[in-house]
């Protein structure tokens, strides 16, 4: 389950829990900034920032914050050069990362103000900005304490759990909401008012509804494929107008399958695709992709691929052009599908795309983490 909809149900439960953001890292770490992981008082854990000495560390003091209620801003240093810590484990990342620990079920005005937070992004299916603050400096008791939280939109502006007495860094707090949502770049960020000397040290996200991962095609690889997205926690959507192809015995539970004509099918999601999204073509004929094709021309979309040989693609995609598609838009087109791993079977060719689509959406170098390592040090 995304783990946003699980923080949702736990703030809406009433249950006592932490929630571990990641708001800082330097060198190199197991996760970046605005990954979450949520500790219940009896250790129980969902989702990740990274397993290991820092997950470890992080673990204990949420496990304590969830029932003491004690807000914690915890730092992580890996870089210990292969030297053993107090539990004879190994922290050789080499990097250092910064949580905030936020305990939750006895301070009500906060667990509503996140719940609003989660609801306009999980129900209107939008993507809302988070902002909350990360202390308060010693020269300047009156800003906002640590765990404090504001939320910015489009439509509704800047909102916060009380009024900033400052005007001025009120307005630099709706600057930085209106940048998170141009940019999706978490982040920790100080602002101030030069005027009267004050600042407020924040981390900013851009909290965004589960990535849609649409499937045309409900064959051999598109089994293996959804269900590799599944796990990797996007909303899989399988559709295929073979009744017989489009059943959801055939793939794992969470994804939901459709049997509609796929030109049908994809023109009424258009509109709910953006740049967080993938298509993958994968139907049983060429004629059906370019259906396809056709009904997504011009859509804005993260990752769009279609699976087939050089030649019957290339054919595809300039009738495309021909046909007045933009041809920037046709470039994008991802084809044939997915990384040259050497793999034949379904189950093969769904980890080649994969992990194309992964790359893409993350903007990946597609090359070997360790020519990677060696190009860094040299």
């Amino acid at each position: 389950m995304d783990v946003h909809q699980k923080l949702y149900d736990c703030l809406h439960s009433g249950a006592k829990f932490s929630l571990v953001t990641v708001v800082l890292t330097c060198g190199s770490t197991p996760r970046n900034a605005g990954t979450k992981m949520l500790v219940s008082p009896d250790g129980d854990i969902i989702g990740t920032i990274g397993g290991g000495c820092p997950e470890a560390e992080a673990w204990k003091e949420a496990k304590e914050a969830a029932v003491s209620g004690h807000h914690i801003l915890l730092d992580v240093d890996l870089n210990h050069n292969l030297e053993k810590n107090s539990e004879e484990e190994l922290m050789i990342c080499g990097g250092r990362l910064r949580a905030l620990v936020e305990p939750f079920g006895s301070d009500p005005e906060k667990t509503l103000f996140l719940e609003h937070i989660l609801e306009l992004m999980l129900n209107e299916h939008k993507p809302v900005v988070n902002i909350v603050s990360l202390g308060q400096p010693a020269d300047q008791p009156q800003t906002p304490p640590l765990g404090y939280h504001w939320l910015y939109t489009e439509s509704t502006g800047l909102e916060g759990q009380a009024e900033l007495p400052n005007f001025q860094l009120k307005d630099e707090l709706a600057k930085l909401g209106r940048k998170l949502l141009e940019n999706r770049l978490p982040g920790w960020y100080t602002l101030s008012d030069a005027e009267l000397g004050q600042r407020i040290e924040v981390f900013a996200e851009v909290i965004t509804p589960t990535p849609h991962f649409i499937i045309a095609g409900a064959g051999h690889v598109s089994k293996p494929l959804a269900t590799l997205a599944n796990m990797c926690g996007f909303a899989v959507t399988v559709d295929d107008d073979r009744p017989k192809y489009a059943d959801p015995k055939f793939f794992a539970q969470g994804v939901s399958v459709r049997n509609q004509p796929f030109s049908e099918f994809l023109t009424s999601i258009k509109n709910d695709l953006d740049k967080t999204s993938a298509v993958v073509l994968v139907t049983r004929g060429h004629k059906h992709d370019e259906e396809c094709l056709q009904a997504l021309k011009g859509s804005n979309l993260g990752y769009i691929g279609m699976i087939g040989s050089r030649r019957r693609t290339s054919l595809i995609l300039q009738r495309l052009i021909d046909d007045g598609a933009d041809p920037q838009w046709v470039k994008n087109v991802h084809s044939p599908i997915g990384l040259d791993i050497g793999g034949e079977a379904p189950e093969e060719i769904a980890v080649a795309v994969m992990a194309e689509v992964i790359g893409t959406l993350r903007g990946g170098t597609f090359l070997p983490l360790y020519i990677q390592r060696r190009t860094n040090n040299n």
